[in-house]
């Protein structure tokens, strides 16, 4: 019988044919779950490994609401929801809500939906991985998405929200490369002078990875009042 994490190893190396042969040996599999308590699925659905997902689904693997948000399935969020509305901002084995994934992800109109069904906006992260008390907001910061953020704010996220480490969605847009984004949050009123708990402001971050134009933004953004 495999290991429990050979599987998980499988889903990461895009091992298509090693992981439908672990799964004839042992149906069961697909419903085993990794040391942090991920799914088979949700691993498949985070790495983008599309195939994975559709193999794992074809083989009695359950999608639910945070497998759904991460692969932007909708239609199946609101299957879930209507039989659980509680389920809307459950939190996952590693720490995220619904909202924080499809925003991470880039799901727009999941992301939307999301909320219209009565997702908190500002719901904070449960993750050890990374500074716990994300938001939705923070996550989409983290990954660069524009449009996820600008649904996120249009139904009223809060752009001064701090993670544990004082770090707003701004520190963390500032980081990245999106500038679209930094002026975004700029336009919603983000302080570029905000302090994080390292001392650190977002112009600070973006000099530290060299994010040179978004650098020239922050300078040039007026105090927020």
């Amino acid at each position: 019988m495999p290991r429990i994490e050979e599987p998980f190893q499988a889903i990461i190396n895009g091992d298509k044919p090693r992981l439908l042969d672990m799964i004839q040996r042992n149906p069961s599999i697909v419903h085993t779950r990794s040391a942090h308590g991920e799914t088979p699925l949700i691993v498949a659905a985070y790495r983008g490994q599309l195939e994975m997902v559709e193999l794992l689904l074809e083989n009695g693997a359950e999608m639910g609401i945070h497998e759904a948000a991460t692969l932007g399935q909708t239609c199946r969020i609101e299957e879930i929801v209507k039989s659980d509305p509680k389920a809307v901002d459950a939190i996952s084995s590693d720490g995220w809500t619904a909202l924080h994934l499809a925003a991470h992800f880039n799901r727009k109109e999941t992301t939307q939906r999301l909320i219209e069904l009565g997702a908190l906006v500002d719901a904070a992260s449960a993750s050890t991985s990374l500074a716990p008390g994300n938001t939705p907001l923070h996550a989409a910061s983290a990954a660069g998405h524009y449009e996820p953020a600008l649904v996120l704010l249009e139904y009223g996220a809060n752009v001064a929200a701090r993670q544990a480490n004082g770090m707003t969605p701004l520190h963390v847009a500032a980081a990245g490369t999106n500038a679209g984004l930094v002026r975004l949050l700029l336009e919603h009123k983000a302080d570029p002078r905000a302090i994080d708990d390292a001392g650190m402001m977002p112009v600070d971050l973006a000099l530290k990875f060299e994010r040179y134009e978004i650098a020239d933004i922050l300078r040039a953004a007026p105090t927020t009042a």
